[in-house]
């Protein structure tokens, strides 16, 4: 079933997508890529909305207080800004990633994508709305279509697969599947989507501010030693965080999922 409702979210985000960019064709790049962010966010609330019955149910769970609260924050965000720092050890032992993406682009290609990288739209949408309306569709709906199927490894791994496939270029797909493995194996410890959320606006938002800094051109890449440093610093952040989310909210019991109600304790 998850992959037939995977299939329904492609092609509903894809006519969504295709018929705005056909409709404002003429309007400038800029224009068109917000409109496009907002295709997107509304080919999501769409897909939400009509499979709102797979999202995980927040009923019954003891709310965190203040103090728990702004730990959790915390510690989602040095989790999520690690995972973007220690994802560079994939380009640095494996650069034909990013080069079998870049290397097709020109110059200009790359310049235009830098400075739209540099919107409020895009930020607005990468950093803050996409993040939650994707984890309410990987992390909610399909991980709840498929949870309880195989043992609990099973969802944390085809959600992961599917949310880099969504991605559809090698330079994310690694970084993504990378990524859900990660957000998929804390929801299945502490069952709470909020976290994952956090997790994934860290990783957006840290990704959006290193973006307003860069400028194409290789004069302007990090130095071997400099992704090293990068990735050690990552790794460190990714471990701390996962380990301290995990010792304070896990809930040490396998999820399942009922019909109508998501995610609840067996």
């Amino acid at each position: 079933m998850v992959f037939l409702v995977f299939t329904a979210w492609l092609i509903l985000s894809q006519v969504m997508i295709s018929l705005v960019q056909a409709f404002f064709a003429p309007a400038g790049y800029g224009f068109l890529a917000g409109i496009t962010y907002a295709a997107q966010a509304g080919a999501h609330v769409v897909f939400i909305w009509i499979f709102r019955s797979h999202l995980p149910h927040a009923a019954g769970k003891k709310e965190a207080g203040l103090r728990n609260g702004l730990q959790m924050v915390l510690f989602s965000a040095m989790t999520g800004i690690g995972l973007c720092m220690a994802h560079r050890v994939l380009f640095f032992l494996f650069p034909q990633i990013a080069q079998s993406t870049l290397g097709q682009m020109t110059a200009e290609e790359q310049s235009r994508i830098l400075n739209s990288a540099r919107t409020p739209a895009y930020f607005l949408y990468v950093g803050l709305i996409g993040p939650v309306l994707e984890e309410l569709v990987f992390r909610g709906i399909l991980f709840n279509c498929c949870s309880g199927k195989y043992g609990r490894g099973y969802p944390v791994f085809i959600t992961a697969l599917l949310f880099a496939v969504f991605h559809r270029n090698p330079v994310q797909f690694a970084s993504a599947i990378c990524m859900g493995l990660i957000l998929g194996s804390l929801l299945t410890l502490t069952g709470d989507i909020r976290i994952t959320m956090m997790i994934h606006i860290s990783n957006n938002v840290f990704s959006v501010m290193q973006s307003l800094f860069v400028k194409s051109g290789p004069e302007f890449s990090l130095s071997p030693a400099g992704i090293i440093a990068s990735v050690l610093m990552g790794f460190l952040f990714l471990v701390w965080g996962f380990v301290q989310i995990k010792k304070r909210w896990s809930r040490g019991e396998p999820m399942t999922q009922i019909k109508g109600s998501g995610l609840r304790r067996l």
